[in-house]
C-alpha cells in the first residue's frame, strides 16, 4: 500500500507529498537511504519533454527529509504535468 508522506529539506522546509510504500516506510524507520529515480514515461515524452533525474531520502527527527531538493522539486512538478496530461 502506499500513503502521500510530507517530504522536507535539510532545513526543515516542507517541499511538497509523495507516494511512499508500506515497505519504503519500513526502511526509512531502519535507519536506512532510499535512492528515488525518476523518468518521463515514454508515451508522454512528445508532450511533456524528456525528464529523469534522482534524489535520496532518509528519515531525520521523525521527518523524511530530501538530500536533494530541488531534484525532488522537478520530480514533483513532473507528477503534476504528468496528472494534468493524463485529465
Amino acid at each position: 500500500m502506499t500513503r502521500e508522506h510530507e517530504i522536507y529539506d535539510a532545513d526543515g522546509n516542507l517541499l511538497g507529498n509523495i507516494s511512499l510504500s508500506d515497505m519504503q516506510m519500513k526502511r526509512l524507520a531502519a535507519g536506512g537511504l532510499i535512492s528515488v529515480r525518476y523518468h518521463t514515461p515514454q508515451l508522454l515524452r512528445q508532450v511533456l519533454g524528456e525528464h529523469s533525474g534522482v534524489f535520496e531520502l532518509m528519515l531525520k527527527d521523525g521527518k523524511i527529509v530530501s538530500q536533494g531538493a530541488e531534484e525532488l522539486k522537478r520530480y514533483i512538478a513532473l507528477l503534476d504535468a504528468i496528472e494534468v496530461a493524463n485529465a
